[in-house]
């Protein structure tokens, strides 16, 4: 909703006092969802068992990535996210990491002895949602600025 309301905005059919007025009930859900957000976090935060998966567990399922597989290349002295994802591959399917990245770094910052937030997060790559070929022949293309 907001989104549209500031496309309409930008197309001139609604100014900005407008947009605002019909954004504000969209602004309060927003807000009413991030009040509930940290009680969500804790009450279910994941388990180190989940965050520690079996050997035989599907850690990265875009690439079929077991929980072993990852541990055998972080075990050979990988020491980041991006570092496991050029030797191995995790976080280089369709999620671009998205599923498997919290899980990929906890394996590392375990077998690594290192603190989790001393990772870096992966480094998204553009594009970042799944594009077929045809789709990006579509797109427009903005005016040469010369």
């Amino acid at each position: 909703h907001l989104a549209g309301l500031d496309i309409c905005r930008e197309l001139g059919r609604l100014d900005m006092p407008g947009r605002d007025l019909h954004a504000a009930p969209h602004l309060r859900m927003i807000r009413r969802c991030r009040a509930l957000q940290p009680f969500l976090d804790e009450y279910f935060a994941p388990t180190p068992a989940m965050l520690q998966p079996a050997d035989e567990a599907i850690v990265c399922r875009c690439e079929g990535l077991t929980a072993q597989t990852l541990r055998q290349v972080i075990n050979q002295g990988c020491c980041s996210p991006d570092g496991l994802k050029a030797q191995a591959r995790p976080g280089m399917g369709a999620c671009q990491g998205r599923m498997c990245g919290q899980a990929v770094a906890e394996m590392i910052a375990h077998t690594q002895g290192l603190p989790l937030d001393a990772l870096p997060q992966y480094t998204a790559q553009p594009p970042l949602f799944p594009l077929s070929l045809a789709q990006l022949a579509d797109m427009p293309m903005p005016p040469d600025p010369s």
